[in-house]
């Protein structure tokens, strides 16, 4: 993404990667490396965790064509709903037979619309979809501090 394109909650559009292990399998973990301004974590308080499910190789990982297909979608999200601003992806997780993403949004409904929207011509997902109240942004603060901890 183009630093012209980082919603503005984010100062820049810096992000960590760490490995940590679930299941004596590999978790690969991308978030930001940053958190947003008080004021913009309450606007942007919920969080929205989308998950697909896989089939995984020996290490828990999906196979190459499978992880083709992920790139797609999330190359879907960021050209429209993060340009759009109607949510930011915060982390995402992937191992185990699962890939996670963690997006915040001001508007649940805004964001899924605007999800549908971005995902039209796609064919189907294996998408399970959830939403919380996280206005601190702990699920970002703890992926952060077990980052620190690794």
């Amino acid at each position: 993404m183009r630093a012209s394109q980082v919603p503005k909650i984010f100062p820049t559009d810096d992000w960590l990667l760490a490995e940590a292990t679930s299941g004596g399998n590999p978790l690969i973990i991308r978030m930001r490396s940053t958190l947003p301004s008080r004021p913009n974590q309450t606007l942007f308080r919920h969080l929205v965790i989308i998950k697909w499910a896989y089939e995984p190789n020996e290490r828990g990982m999906p196979a190459s064509s499978e992880h083709k297909r992920m790139n797609m979608f999330e190359d879907a999200l960021e050209a429209g709903t993060e340009l759009r601003q109607a949510a930011v992806q915060a982390a995402s997780l992937t191992g185990g037979g699962e890939k996670e993403w963690r997006y915040y949004t001001h508007d649940v409904d805004a964001f899924m619309a605007s999800l549908n929207a971005d995902l039209a011509g796609h064919g189907q997902y294996p998408l399970q979809i959830e939403s919380f109240q996280d206005a601190d942004w702990s699920a970002l603060r703890d992926l952060q501090g077990e980052s620190r901890d690794a």
